[in-house]
């Protein structure tokens, strides 16, 4: 057939880390030197071809792929010329190993939506060909149940490496990773957990453990066929050729193998058309490809993939390159997929270019582990299942959608994201960043809706129909919606009412449909509501009778086919101009749509002074009808009230008094009150001239008060306060008397003592006082004073106002020179010395009386309180009538 294409990797510790693959043209020898055995991939003309090949090369078999025309054979390097340019021979390419290349990723690519529409990749299967995987993890169903089968291709070239199948061997039907002894290094951490992690990228279920899952993966109901294609380096020089630490041992995959999985998955498909295997996924790979590598030998099994209906979706690689991919991404017709953040900005470790096909996330992805574990990864391995993921929910919904029409319709929706392909920036390229709703939506026909009538009418009240037709091109319409009312949906036709409530009334109806890829068709049309008068009933039974200040209730009752949201009730309560013009009153509703509307109409309205008004009731509808009832209201006057302000008197044993001096003005203050607007007068009475002031409800005049021209408004309750200055000329005490009246003869009254001190400003003695009340020679102070003096202390003085009378001189003298030993009446002489020092003003009731024998000081009221409450208790022992003494003694001395 002529010279085959070759494609071959230098054995060397560059290339094996890079995974590369270096096209040496055709007929150009292998890089090896000569003698060395070399393993290599063939792609024959016919898979008859084999044994021929071998005869004519000195080759030896490895492994031949049971459906493709591809086999892996050794080979001295001497013989490569021989293979290279067999006329059976398509191509060459050295076997050399390669390295493996969510919860808020789903939202980004709209997966998360398209859930929502019931469609998660069920009845479809996505394979992973990768580091295997934990096939017990719950992240894929209880006990892995969505895993419909396993295979295992690790093929070791050398005696330094390690085959990763679970049996030991190269080829096995389990690819479980979960405790592997070839997966564990020597800190017994799993090396095999790459494949774990892109499985439930692609197809992982929080269903099965809800409470560790970072979220569903893109296709949560797909089934997964699981194929470990990779084997176990052991040596530094395979896994750190570059020296930058990368750590020993590591896993790394043949081609071969790959095609091995490949050939094998085929085989799968063929043998389990129910399983509708839609992709594959190979997170691997490496190389620096700037063009097409068609001659790369998994060309044909992922062309014999394409073939049955199944994608291969291949990582780009993860080294940065602007305009390249790694292999096998790079072969034409595989599904290439680069990384980008959450964020749609392209990953900076991911490869990009005219190779690309699709961008889907990438970075900061956390997907299932072994050992029922969680972690996070980034890299274009993690977003090239979101990719395979995605195809797995397009087939669910487009069962027979061929997969190259499904791969199209995420290259062409989804977020254009555009980059340099150059480091100078000079060149860019766009790649779409896929969006599984857009893609899911890119081949479906929205439905149609149409109405029979373009406008309905109804009488409020009635209810309103329409019918109409609606159709979809698959027949998929999942829901018919209405902006309004109520709509049933038919084969093909839909039933709308709605219970019309007023009128009149215009408003849109529309009613959508809804198909099952979340796509809508909508009809608008009008409904119409035509009014219908209401019909008023005043309640009989209504209270006229109020005092003035009470509220005037009124009920009323009306009926109306439509439900009130524009009803006007109103009342004029008879106040004339002064009053509302009419008031609206509350429209308590009791009805309800397509229920003859029978509704309580309820007001207040508090009339502030007597007489008789005359009340009209009216309830308008929204088309000016009227109906209206009439009945008279009685107010009645009520007494004002009025309390004097004590918040200035001063408490002392024998009561409470405002305490002032000679020739002072004592201010007293005081709040009246009406339940009416009527206009309050205080009378003030001292005992001398009477102190009259009228205050107006208006502020500036008197208060009609007689009907017709009554005054129901005005303000009320009304308050108003007054005050008034009490000055004395001779001490006493002042008995000051209040009056209120309201304009109607209503009244109150209340009462304040002012007690009147002298203006002395020294104490005396106790034979001072004596003697002013000795009634012998003259005296120290004007009679006038000695007796207001008594007058205070009968006030003030429970003492002297219950036990023992002081109101007349001699009655002083007698308790200010007992007779006998009697240490009762000594307290009371003193008591009354003390007091006496009050009423002369020599010692104000807020003084402070310095205590004997540093025991401090007390106030003098709180002095006054404990000595009149012993003097006053008849158990009180002489020591503590003695004591008594001896505090009062003290009060000359007061501050």
């Amino acid at each position: 057939m002529g010279t085959s294409r070759t494609v071959w990797a230098a054995a060397s510790a560059a290339v094996l880390a890079a995974g590369a693959l270096v096209a040496l043209g055709p007929g150009t020898a292998a890089a090896e030197p000569d003698g060395q055995t070399v393993r290599v991939i063939v792609e024959l003309e016919q898979r008859s071809d084999l044994a021929a090949v071998e005869a004519d090369t000195g080759a030896d078999r490895v492994r031949a792929m049971s459906r493709l025309p591809v086999a892996v054979l050794t080979v001295d390097s001497t013989d490569l010329p021989a293979l290279e340019n067999h006329p059976d021979v398509v191509a060459v390419m050295g076997d050399v190993p390669e390295r493996p290349s969510l919860a808020s990723s789903l939202p980004v690519i709209n997966g998360d939506d398209v859930h929502d529409l019931g469609f998660d990749g069920s009845g479809s299967t996505v394979a992973v060909l990768d580091t295997g995987i934990d096939d017990d993890h719950p992240f894929y169903g209880a006990a892995g149940a969505r895993i419909v089968s396993e295979f295992c291709s690790s093929t070791p070239a050398a005696s330094d490496e390690d085959s990763l199948c679970p049996d030991g061997t190269t080829t096995d039907t389990d690819a479980d990773v979960d405790g592997l002894a070839a997966c564990l290094n020597a800190a017994m951490a799993n090396i095999c957990d790459h494949g774990s992690h892109v499985a439930g990228i692609a197809a992982g279920s929080a269903a099965t453990d809800s409470a560790n899952a970072p979220g569903d993966g893109v296709a949560p109901g797909a089934q997964i066929v699981a194929m470990q294609v990779f084997t176990r380096f052991n040596d530094t020089a395979d896994c750190d050729p570059d020296g930058v630490g990368d750590p020993t041992p590591c896993v790394l995959t043949y081609p071969s193998d790959q095609i091995n999985a490949l050939n094998q998955l085929i085989a799968l498909d063929a043998a389990n058309p129910g399983w509708n295997v839609v992709s594959a996924n190979m997170s691997l790979g490496g190389g620096n490809n700037g063009a097409a590598c068609d001659g790369d030998t998994r060309k044909a099994a992922i062309d014999g993939l394409l073939a049955a209906g199944v994608a291969t979706v291949i990582s780009a690689g993860n080294d940065s390159h602007l305009n390249a991919t790694g292999a096998p991404g790079c072969i034409s017709t595989a599904f290439t997929v680069g990384s980008t953040t959450d964020a749609d900005a392209v990953s900076g470790f991911s490869n990009r270019g005219g190779l690309l096909d699709v961008f889907a996330p990438g970075s900061g992805i956390i997907s299932s582990e072994p050992d029922d574990t969680y972690g996070s990864k980034s890299g274009t391995s993690m977003a090239a299942p979101h990719v395979a993921g995605a195809l797995a929910v397009l087939r669910d919904a487009y069962p027979t959608r061929p997969v190259a029409d499904l791969m199209n319709d995420l290259r062409t929706t989804g977020v254009p994201i555009t980059y340099a392909t150059n480091a100078a920036g000079t060149t860019t390229a766009t790649t779409p960043r896929i969006d599984l709703l857009a893609a899911l939506r890119a081949p479906n026909d929205p439905p149609t809706v149409s109405a029979d009538a373009a406008i309905v009418t109804a009488a409020e009240g009635a209810i309103a129909t329409n019918t109409g037709t609606f159709a979809d091109p698959d027949g998929t319409v999942t829901s018919l919606t209405a902006s309004r009312g109520t709509v049933v949906m038919g084969a093909g036709t839909w039933a709308w009412s709605e219970q019309t409530s007023d009128g009149p009334d215009s408003a849109p109806v529309t009613i959508t449909a809804t198909d099952d890829k979340g796509e809508t068709g909508a009809v608008t049309f009008t409904r119409d509501v035509t009014n219908v008068a209401p019909t008023l009933t005043l309640d009989p039974a209504q209270v006229t009778a109020l005092d003035e200040g009470g509220t005037l209730s009124v009920e009323a009752t009306f009926t109306d086919p439509g439900w009130p949201d524009t009803h006007t009730a109103t009342v004029d309560f008879g106040t004339g101009t002064g009053g509302p013009q009419p008031a609206t009153i509350t429209v308590d509703d009791e009805g309800g749509p397509g229920v003859p509307h029978s509704a309580t109409l309820t007001a207040s309205f508090p009339y502030g002074d007597n007489g008789t008004y005359t009340a009209t009731v009216s309830v308008t509808d929204d088309d000016g009808g009227v109906d209206t009832a009439t009945f008279p209201v009685v107010v009645d006057n009520l007494d004002p009230s009025v309390v004097i302000d004590d918040g200035d008197a001063v408490a002392f044993p024998g009561g409470s008094y405002v305490v002032s001096r000679i020739g002072e003005t004592a201010t007293v203050e005081a709040d009246g009150s009406d339940p009416g607007s009527d206009d309050l007068t205080f009378t003030w009475d001292d005992g001398t001239v009477p102190s009259i002031t009228t205050f107006f409800n208006d502020g500036a005049a008197p208060e009609p008060d007689e009907p017709p021209t009554p005054t129901p408004l005005g303000t009320f309750p009304f308050f108003a306060s007054d005050d008034v200055g009490v000055t004395a000329d001779v001490p006493g005490v002042v008995d000051l008397a209040l009056a209120l009246a309201d304009d109607d003869g209503g009244t109150a009254t209340d009462e304040v003592g002012i007690i009147v001190t002298g203006d002395a400003t020294s104490t005396q003695g106790p034979g001072w006082w004596k003697h002013q009340y000795s009634g012998k020679g003259k005296p120290h102070i004007d009679p006038a004073y000695g007796a207001g003096y008594l007058e205070i202390v009968d006030a003030v003085s429970s003492v002297f106002s219950e036990d023992t009378s002081a109101l007349t001189a001699s009655e002083a003298h007698a308790v200010l020179q007992p007779t006998g030993g009697d240490r009762r009446d000594r307290a009371r002489a003193d008591l009354l010395l003390a007091w006496f020092e009050l009423a002369s003003g020599a010692v104000p009731w807020n003084a402070t009386v310095p205590l004997g024998g540093g025991q401090g000081s007390v106030g003098f009221l709180p002095l006054m309180f404990e000595a009149e409450e012993t003097i006053l208790d008849p158990s009180a022992t002489n020591a503590e009538l003695q004591d008594v003494s001896k505090d009062l003694s003290r009060v000359r001395h007061a501050q």
